[in-house]
Parts: structure tokens; sequence; C-alpha cells
């Protein structure tokens, strides 16, 4: 029996769930690793598996590796060493693993700690074994045969990773079938990766002065991570349509999720924003700046929720922005927040903007801009190798909506250390604005959906999805494609989990005329560098 600082993993390696395996003494934390090994549809994880890896990695720790037999049903794995952010890998193969076998697929665990005083009682650590370079659809740990799906269509939502790592889905619209105008939801729910499953929160609202839920519908808002709490979210204005009227209208309001309580706090904004950006920097502030204000003009003026006192403050009107459609991303670690084409309602703008804290004035202040190669709005942008360069692919270079949109394929790489340098990159596969990015740990970036135009030049959606990966020569980045989604989309989310795989979730399918907002959501695991 294992004592002292080490504690015990076990692992049942089973087309399901495997049961726990024994019990413990009072001196021993027994980890229970429960490996789902099924899919509910498509390619098997297991298909054409000899071998397992299984890795235990954390902060200070060597790793630990240890090869098994995939015929093997039952073992014990090394025991876990105390100390924080322990995560177990557990890489499948084609042939042994360390004589040239081919990954098939992997899973991986959150991250736990082992404490110093032995927990009493078990722990189980789920891990989803799936393909590698794959999206594939989510299954449900306790019925693996059986794919989960959101509860509600979401596009134009938000995806909010929160400190447990699930993921709050908030929002968005879904489309009358009768008159086919949008229609803002109040709906939320929660992804756990844990288990695979949705889960309902309430609705978004707030209770008045009277004691009345008011509920606060709101798409294209954004929703943000509040450092330094208890893993709130901010989703911060949006707009709502009414019906006839071909003019959204932004909300001036944000509202405040509480986790623990399962409830939401209003926050008044200092005016009305939707279609913006909001990043939150290294000190914990959210920038939010550009998008539409009422009556469909440009917002002007930037404001910041200040995470300690939960409200807004207006950033000088001398840093105004009028810009929408734009890339926005944090740079640097979050020292800067870099902006990056959009329109300006009169053209489409190449003009690069960083915006960074000024500690002495306690605001914003834009502390240097560049410009773009060439002009694109609605490009999907993020930070590609390392957290200084930037990467903006695709976007359109007119104003024309649905009809007469004019998709790019080219791509363009922003370098912000020591100096802002603009650079071209690799063109994408198929030429589409409206895409989404997500960075993964490991500094690669997936490049999902958009929309572009068929053959006969009318906007649709796409099903595209890339990866792009930084040259280890300092080059600029290549672009890889990747099966494609099962069905075209944007307007959707893409999201980083804590286990290093990327949810995508939701969007509108758009072919021609016939326009659906979808339901469904996948799960990409990428294959590890190492």
């Amino acid at each position: 029996m294992v004592r002292g600082r080490r504690r015990r993993l076990a692992l049942a390696v089973a087309a399901l769930v495997a049961p726990a395996l024994w019990g413990c003494g009072p001196r021993e934390t027994v980890y229970q690793l429960r490996l789902v090994t099924a899919s509910c549809t498509g390619p098997s994880p297991m298909e054409g598996v000899t071998h397992f890896l299984f890795r235990i990695t954390g902060e200070g720790l060597d790793p630990i590796d240890v090869t098994t037999l995939a015929t093997t049903r039952q073992l014990q794995l090394p025991a876990i060493p105390v100390g924080n952010r322990r995560v177990v890998d557990a890489r499948a193969y084609a042939g042994e693993p360390k004589a040239g076998g081919r990954l098939v697929s992997m899973g991986r665990s959150l991250a736990f700690d082992v404490p110093e005083v032995p927990l009493q009682l078990a722990q189980d650590l789920t891990v989803f074994l799936r393909p590698v370079n794959m999206l594939t659809p989510i299954n449900l740990s306790l019925s693996p045969q059986s794919c989960a799906k959101m509860g509600y269509p979401h596009a134009g939502h938000s995806a909010t990773v929160m400190r447990d790592g699930k993921v709050l889905l908030a929002g968005g619209y879904d489309i009358n079938p009768t008159s086919g105008e949008r229609v803002a939801s109040s709906h939320a729910e929660l992804f756990d990766p844990a288990t695979g499953g949705f889960s309902d929160l309430p609705d978004l609202s707030f209770v008045d002065a009277q004691q009345r839920t008011v509920l606060t519908p709101r798409a294209f808002h954004s929703g943000t991570l509040v450092a330094g709490s208890a893993g709130r979210v901010l989703l911060a204005g949006g707009e709502v349509y009414v019906a006839g009227s071909m003019t959204p209208q932004p909300q001036d309001t944000a509202l405040l999720f509480d986790p623990q309580a399962r409830a939401y706090t209003l926050v008044p904004m200092r005016r009305e924003r939707s279609q913006h950006g909001a990043v939150a920097d290294s000190g914990g502030r959210i920038l939010m700046l550009g998008g539409l204000t009422a009556g469909g003009a440009l917002a002007q003026s930037l404001e910041w929720f200040n995470p300690t006192q939960s409200q807004f403050t207006e950033v000088p009107a001398t840093q105004q922005l009028s810009r929408v459609q734009m890339g926005v991303s944090a740079v640097q670690g979050g020292r800067f927040v870099a902006v990056a084409g959009g329109s300006t309602g009169a053209a489409v703008t190449s003009e690069v903007r960083l915006y960074g804290w000024d500690t002495s004035a306690f605001t914003f202040t834009v502390a240097t801009t560049s410009q773009l190669l060439e002009p694109r709005r609605a490009p999907a942008m993020s930070w590609v190798g390392d957290p200084t360069r930037l990467v903006a692919l695709g976007g359109y270079s007119n104003l024309n909506e649905i009809t007469g949109i004019s998709p790019l394929a080219s791509t363009e790489v922003v370098a912000t250390s020591p100096q802002v340098q603009v650079s071209s990159g690799p063109n994408i596969a198929v030429a589409r604005g409206d895409a989404c990015a997500a960075t993964l740990a490991d500094g690669r970036l997936l490049f999902s959906g958009g929309r572009g135009v068929d053959f006969n030049l009318a906007a649709r959606a796409m099903e595209n999805v890339e990866l792009v990966v930084q040259s280890s020569t300092g080059g600029p980045p290549s672009v890889l494609g990747l099966p494609n989604l099962p069905r075209g989309r944007y307007f959707h989310s893409c999201t980083t989990l804590q286990d290093g795989t990327v949810l995508i979730a939701g969007g509108e399918d758009r072919q021609g005329t016939l326009v659906e907002v979808l339901q469904d959501a996948y799960v990409f695991t990428p294959a590890p560098l190492d």
C-alpha cells in the first residue's frame, strides 16, 4: 500500500465507464480513472489500438509514463506525488508507442491537486478517449453511445470557460419559422467536459425593485470571465430584435453571472453596445470597444469594467474608436488589447491599434497604431506561436451583406514585439469571413467555419476546418487542412477547454435561402506535439 506523499491511481479500461476498483485506508487517496473508450457515432477511438500510454504531469513534476497493452482490462498506474495541477493523459496507439506506433486517440483529465492530507473518499477522474485531429460529436460519460447536444439552438451567443472548467453558453438568437426573422434568446446552459452533458441554467434575467423577474434576452453580446472573483462571468451588451424592424436594438446593460448562486446581477453600462469587442487585460480589467449603438450608429466611446467595484467606467473621448466587425484579441499575455480591421460604417479599414493600461491616468490609451496589408472586416483573429504574434484570417473586403459579399482567403501576421510589424501569411483553403479562431494551449490555432459564397456567388455557410501552426524558424505560419464540420456554420463559438480540446457549438447554417440555427456541438482533439 502506498503511503506518505504519493497517492494511488487506479484504472479500468472498458467500452463504457469503469466501476470503482477498491476502497482505501485513511492514509491514502485513491484516484479512480474512468476511461470512456466508446463513441456515439463515427470512428471508434479504439479502432486499430494495440497499446495505451498513460502520462502523469503537473507543477514541478517530471512526466511519469507507463505503457500497457490495450487488452489489459485492469491495472494500477504509478502513484501520484503530492502537488498542484496534476493531469493524467491517456493515449491510444496502433503499435508500440516508443517504436513508431501511430497515435489513434487520446484524452486528458482536468487538472487536480493532490493534497498533503489524504482524502478519505475515492476521487473520480473521467477521461474521454477521442480520435486525434478530428471533430467528434460529444458523448455522455454515463451513456457513451448517446450523443449530446445543446438544450437550445444558439447563434451569435457567448461561450465562456469558467474557473471550474465548465462552459457557460448564453443568449444568441434563433429564427422565427414563420417570419424568418431573428429572435433574441434568453436561454443559458452549462457544458461539463467531465460528463459530456449540457444542463440548463436560469434564463438571462434580473430581479427588479418590485421583486419581479425580468428576462433580458441578448445576441451578439460578449461573455468574459471576471478575474479575481468566485468564477463570475460578465455578459455585456448585445442586441434584441423587434418584429418587422430591420434595425437591431443594442442593449445598455450587462449581467454578472454568479455560478455559486446560479443567478445574475444587472450592471448598467455607459451606453448601448452590440457586436463589440471585449477583452480582459493582465490586470483583470475588461475593455469594451467598438460595436453598434442606438439607431444602427457606431459606438464611438470605449468603456471598461472594473472587477473590484463591479461597475463600468468610460474611457476619455480622446481614445474614441468608431468600428464594428473588427478582429479583437489580447496580446502579450494581456498587456495590450489589439484591434485590427473592421468597418467604419463608410468603408472597410486596415488600421491596427494596440490599447494598453495607463497606470498614471487610470485608463486605457492607444499604445501604437499600424496598418494591415489590405482592408478587411470580420476576420477571425487570435495569437499563434506565442502571445506576441497575432494572425488575422479571412474576412470581407467590402461592406455588402448576404448578397455581393466579397470574402477573403488571405491571412496576415501581426507581430507586436518589439514593435508592430505586419506581414503576409499563407492563404486559407476557402475564402470566408465570420469564422471562429481558438488558440490551443501549445500555440497552434484552430480555424473553423465561416461564411463564403457558392458557385452562384450567393452567401453560404462553410464547413472548412484548418489548423494554423507557427514555423519553428520564425517564418510565416502554415495552414493545415482538417476534416470538415458535418455542417457549415458561422456566428458559432469555438472555445479552448482546460483539457486542451476545443468545443465548437451552434451557429447559423445558410445554404441559399435555407437558414437554420444549429443546436449541435463537437469537440476537436489535437494531437500533442510531444
